[in-house]
């Protein structure tokens, strides 16, 4: 599964030099460590997100299976709406069919609601427990910042937008432009989250 275009992904560590005021560089000076992180992979391949969408696939086919039932209960109400046709209970029947419908209509746009929260809520967990994950390996490992990496991204124009100003917008969206002797970190920050999972809370 590829998760939305949006999230970068992939954690890299290089060194910034800045000109400073008086001519020296950062290098020079005091180095700052930059690691910057490539997210699509390491969501990837984390086992709380897998766990957590085989939950929501199972929440999504009982909230399917409901809305079979009531599609079931609706077609008897317009058989026998039809049945009715031109006889004293054809009103009757028809209000029937309509509340009927009117219940349907409401539930599953409940439902699918509740299902789009615990989505958002997955994604909520995810990226908080990424960011936590991010800062106790920083300290650990000495990273004084640590940005997304979208080395990688590709303009895809839509028609929804003139080109150029979508354009100005990637431009703008972009987080890298240069990052000198890269580290790719992936896997520790994969490995350790799954870790920390695996020991947390996976079975509740």
């Amino acid at each position: 599964m590829r998760v939305a275009s949006w999230f970068p992904l992939a954690v890299l560590v290089g060194w910034i030099g800045a000109d400073m005021a008086d001519g020296t560089t950062a290098s020079s000076a005091s180095a700052v460590i930059v690691a910057v992180v490539d997210i699509e992979e390491v969501i990837g391949g984390l086992e709380q997100r897998a766990d957590a969408e085989r939950k929501l696939q199972a929440r999504a086919a009982e909230i399917q299976a409901e809305g079979d039932a009531w599609k079931s209960r609706l077609s008897d109400a317009e058989q026998v709406m039809q049945t009715a046709e031109g006889s004293a209970a054809q009103r009757e029947a028809i209000v029937a069919f309509k509340d009927l419908e009117f219940q349907y209509e409401a539930k599953m746009a409940y439902w699918n609601d509740i299902l789009e929260r615990e989505r958002v809520k997955l994604w909520q967990s995810v990226f908080a427990e990424l960011r936590e994950e991010v800062r106790k390996i920083s300290e650990a490992r000495g990273w004084d910042v640590v940005v997304a990496d979208d080395s990688s991204a590709e303009f895809f124009p839509s028609r929804e937008a003139p080109l150029e100003a979508q354009y100005k917008q990637f431009m703008r969206d972009r987080r890298i432009l240069y990052a000198g002797q890269p580290v790719d970190a992936t896997a520790i920050i994969l490995d350790q989250m799954n870790r920390s999972w695996a020991a947390g809370s996976q079975g509740e």
